[in-house]
């Protein structure tokens, strides 16, 4: 995937891993993700699972998980 920075430069980068976390565990998940230490990497986090409108919508998070290009 490609991200656009501010300035219009271009940065590539290359999708490793994906996957589901339940709403109930994301908080213990978060530490990881909202990480500043480590490799270089960028984390997209989106709805996903099931959908319940009685329990407040989607039950889960989609979290994929990219690093740049040529790691």
């Amino acid at each position: 995937m490609q991200v656009t920075t501010r300035d219009g430069s271009l940065l590539g980068y290359r999708v490793v891993a994906r996957e589901f976390i339940q709403k109930s565990a994301f908080g213990d998940a978060a530490p990881d993700l909202f990480a500043l230490d480590g490799q270089a990497r960028l984390t997209l986090i989106s709805c996903g699972g099931f959908y319940d409108p009685n329990a407040g919508g989607y039950q889960a998070n989609v979290v994929v998980t990219a690093v740049p290009e040529g790691s």
